[in-house]
């Protein structure tokens, strides 16, 4: 992060704190009498880094209710989860999932990774913040170059457009693998027993795009310096991205793992919305363990927010490190 930023930043927060501290000793009778106002809740919009000579982003679009932890997951004894959860100050009746999108600049290319829900109704009013967030920051989406998907899942592509169908991103080539396009775009897959009621809305964002489109298959660089790496099993042809600039790298590990304690804690447990449960578990054992042998750094699309950190090594599994808020990679 930029030093002459961050002391300007901080020297602002000091300014704000002492201008609210006369204010307040201006007006001690008055606070004495009158009700405590209400303090906002947090809302988390953006975070930046910096990965070697790559400016780096991750907005969010917003927490993802998944409700009951033990009726998506399995692999696991229900009691098992619950105390996981419990243990680690969670609550274990209800699961919810951050939504980490990554932006980053490098040379003449702005590109996005995943776009969020795009606000649809079906998420309810938490998730959807992604084009509020962008806009906070001054960036238009049509400044965007390229958008590059993990996967075609709703809550990845459904935010290529907005809910009247304007395209969020008109000038972006959209990345996409191989094996994930067909599989998303074929009518037949609208009667899968998983996917089903996505699939149309699905194909239809995808369709919306379809001239701008580059098909991308197992290590190719899909960006300078961006290479895909097959994570597949949550859907066909999910993918990661390893991120490398001079000797730095960072994976964009997209939902190679949902849960920040309980897929590191027991990384063969299995999320309800994998088309191939244990393909999806094959992928996560390799990259895990590359992640733990190379100490690289990942950004993880549900962990929470920003989602940056490292493995380590805890008993028969993992645990997830978060990653300082003043990281350079």
């Amino acid at each position: 992060m930029n030093t002459e930023i961050g002391r300007r930043q901080m020297l602002k927060g000091l300014a704000t704190i002492a201008a609210a501290a006369t204010a307040t000793g201006a007006t001690t009778a008055r606070a004495q009498t009158a009700p405590s106002a209400t303090l906002p809740a947090g809302n988390p919009g953006w975070h930046g880094f910096r990965m070697g000579d790559i400016d780096a982003l991750v907005l969010s679009d917003g927490p993802l209710a998944q409700g009951d932890p033990t009726k998506v997951l399995q692999g696991q004894p229900e009691d098992v989860i619950r105390e996981t959860l419990r243990n680690n100050h969670l609550d274990d009746q209800n699961m919810t999932l951050d939504q980490n999108v990554l932006l980053i600049r490098s040379g003449d290319r702005l590109a996005l990774f995943d776009t969020g829900t795009g606000g649809a109704p079906a998420f309810g009013d938490d998730p959807g913040k992604l084009m509020s967030n962008l806009a906070q920051l001054g960036i238009d989406g049509a400044s965007v170059t390229d958008v590059v998907l993990t996967h075609a899942h709703p809550d990845h592509v459904w935010g290529l457009s907005s809910e009247d169908g304007t395209a969020n991103f008109p000038n972006a080539q959209v990345h996409l693998h191989e094996a994930e396009h067909g599989f998303f775009t074929d009518p037949q897959n609208d009667s899968h027993p998983l996917l089903g009621p996505f699939m149309p809305t699905c194909r239809t964002e995808l369709e919306a795009v379809a001239d701008r489109i580059t098909i991308f298959r197992d290590g190719d660089e899909v960006l300078p310096g961006v290479h895909a790496i097959a994570a597949f099993g949550h859907t066909p042809g999910h993918s990661c991205f390893r991120l490398t600039s001079g000797d730095k790298s960072l994976l964009l590990a997209g939902d190679l793992a949902h849960h920040h304690v309980l897929f590191t804690r027991y990384p063969g447990i299995k999320f309800g919305f994998d088309t191939d449960p244990d393909q999806m578990v094959q992928s996560r054992t390799k990259l895990f363990e590359m992640l733990e042998a190379e100490r690289m750094a990942f950004l993880a699309y549900h962990f929470p927010f920003p989602g940056v950190g490292h493995l380590d090594r805890f008993g028969d599994g993992y645990q997830w490190v978060a990653a300082g808020l003043d990281n350079t990679f």
